[in-house]
């Protein structure tokens, strides 16, 4: 049966873990935020209604990276700073622009292209698209819908040119580490084909306080002022994670995946788009 929502679910910066990292219907990174979905719509509606697939896009650095770490703990520490600046850090330098069919920016951008394929198949020929990203996760969807706006990448269907996008979700951001060398800030516009059904605000933007890894996008200025300013885009502040272990300090970045509060606004944001 095909479903009537489909759900990209892109991972940040920092290293993953996947026993089939090309099984994209196979949860991992973001089983927790599902099995919290599956509990707030219900498990029969959430299971007969939503198609939920990752790009899981790890694959293409760490297995480089983990091979450098245990080469180089044979010469020298590999202790906690170092492992931030590898496994995290490191994604962030890796992914930048490049139309070299070789460059980590397109071979992320072909895993993108891969799920999204998958999900088409997935759901019904009307379903719109829901994308959920994580941290660096919601830079690369944004150079990705860009790429797409710009003519810069081609897609053969609607669907894959994300023209049937419902909404974008991005929790721990870190757009704005990354847009400071442009003269002028831009941001993406809304990519679906039918503005009449646009749920807005289409861009919610999540991000803890304490999370040195997420930030709010409307103080930036330029486009992202604008999307605001047009109730197309909107910051929310939450506590993300446990107060035992999360919501007060950096740990919080990783908190929002197995956040209660955060699936129920998730899951509100699912009802609006189906709704729409």
């Amino acid at each position: 049966m095909s479903r009537r929502l489909a759900v990209a679910v892109i991972h940040g910066m920092g290293a993953q873990r996947k026993t089939h990292p090309d099984d994209s219907a196979a949860p991992s990174f973001s089983a927790d935020l599902r099995k919290r979905l599956r509990v707030e719509m219900g498990e029969h509606r959430f299971d007969a209604e939503v198609a939920w697939r990752e790009v899981f896009w790890a694959k293409e650095l760490q297995d480089r990276q983990d091979a450098y770490a245990a080469a180089m703990r044979r010469v020298s520490r590999f202790g906690p700073l170092r492992r931030f600046v590898m496994h995290r850090l490191a994604d962030a330098a890796a992914y930048y622009p490049s139309k070299r069919s070789d460059s980590t920016y397109e071979k992320v951008h072909r895993r993108i292209d891969r799920v999204i394929e998958e999900l088409e198949a997935d759901v019904a020929p009307d379903a719109p698209l829901l994308i959920a990203a994580h941290s660096l996760g919601g830079h690369m969807m944004s150079n990705y819908i860009w790429d797409l706006q710009a003519g810069h990448r081609t897609r053969p269907t609607a669907f894959q040119r994300l023209e049937s996008l419902g909404g974008m979700l991005t929790f721990g951001c870190n757009i704005p580490v990354f847009i400071f060398s442009h003269g002028t800030i831009e941001a993406i516009a809304y990519p679906g084909a039918d503005r009449g059904r646009m749920v807005r605000p289409w861009w919610r933007n999540y991000y803890d306080a304490d999370d040195p890894l997420g930030y709010p996008l409307t103080p930036v200025g330029g486009g992202y002022a604008a999307l605001a300013g047009a109730g197309e885009m909107q910051d929310y502040r939450i506590n993300a994670g446990s107060w035992l272990l999360h919501s007060w300090n950096f740990l919080s970045h990783n908190g929002y995946w197995d956040d209660r509060g955060f699936a129920r606004r998730v899951a509100a944001f699912i009802d609006e788009i189906m709704a729409a």
